[in-house]
């Protein structure tokens, strides 16, 4: 059964990420510009950003990483401090980072967006824990979901306006993508946003306007519908103690009086149980680059 966990409505939900030694679920409002927490006992912490952030991965028991919209940072969850972790910032025509997590090569990936006409001037980053970051896949119009199988041997991303969600072979040992292949197309009026997978590589995705999170197989075959209150979840991320939670997160940026009346949910934290747990996000560790 469907859950509402929260009476925290945020404008622009997103970027869920499960914290394993902390048994708590991390989430961002981008457009309010906070960061948001809540644990296992339903305690709710609420971080106050300086700009927007799109992403955030867990670094140790006291450090965040945050994909915030002029770089990428280190925060300090006891004093709450931003520290910048390398210098790269958005490319010339791009506005702000988008969605990204922690890949088991142990780097943060993270992607770039303009969400004001969407032209094809994002682009899909890595950064090490050295602050070196390297750009994977440029032209596209909005970067969004991402994830890895439990092996770490492939790897999905999604481009929003594209109404695609794409998959690679995937390197962990260096983070080297390759082999682009059409995973999913998505048809209608619906668009594919935040996604998360299993420990069967069965990919999970939001489907913003669509009111459902859609669970499609590792041939990118629709096996099943999680259907939410709600027109524009946003993204999903497993957890909990067994990650057999899928928590979802939702916006109500841009929906008009009526939808809202019709929808009052828009823009609160909810979860689910299923049956198959989800392959935990990694750990953000030093490796050396490739050559």
């Amino acid at each position: 059964m469907l859950k509402k966990l929260t009476s925290l409505t945020c404008t622009l939900g997103e970027g869920p990420v499960w914290d394993s030694k902390k048994n708590k679920l991390w989430w961002v409002d981008i457009k309010q510009k906070k960061i948001l927490a809540l644990s296992d006992i339903n305690k709710l912490e609420v971080i106050n950003c300086p700009g927007q952030v799109g992403c955030l991965g867990v670094l140790d028991e006291n450090h965040l990483i945050v994909a915030e919209e002029t770089g990428i940072y280190t925060l300090n969850l006891q004093t709450h401090n931003f520290d910048r972790l390398g210098n790269i910032s958005p490319e010339q025509g791009t506005v702000r980072y988008n969605d990204g997590k922690i890949g088991p090569d142990g780097r943060f990936w993270f992607g770039s967006l303009d969400d004001s006409t969407f032209p094809d001037t994002g682009c899909l980053y890595s950064i090490d824990v050295d602050g070196n970051a390297k750009k994977h896949l440029e032209k596209i119009r909005c970067s969004n979901g991402i994830g890895w199988t439990e092996d770490g041997n492939r790897m999905f991303f999604t481009d929003s306006m594209q109404r695609m969600i794409w998959s690679f072979d995937f390197n962990k040992t260096d983070g080297i993508i390759s082999n682009k292949a059409l995973f999913v197309e998505i048809r209608g009026d619906q668009v594919p946003d935040g996604l998360a997978v299993d420990l069967e590589g069965n990919v999970w995705s939001a489907m913003w306007d669509g009111w459902c999170v859609v669970k499609f197989d590792p041939n990118g075959m629709e096996l099943e519908r999680v259907h939410v209150p709600v027109p524009r979840p946003t993204s999903c991320a497993f957890g909990g103690r067994d990650m057999k939670t899928l928590f979802i997160t939702s916006a109500r940026v841009d929906l008009d009086q009526q939808i809202l009346a019709d929808a009052p949910d828009s823009g609160e934290l909810f979860s689910i149980k299923v049956d198959i747990p989800g392959v935990p996000v990694g750990n953000f560790k030093h490796l050396p680059m490739a050559d």
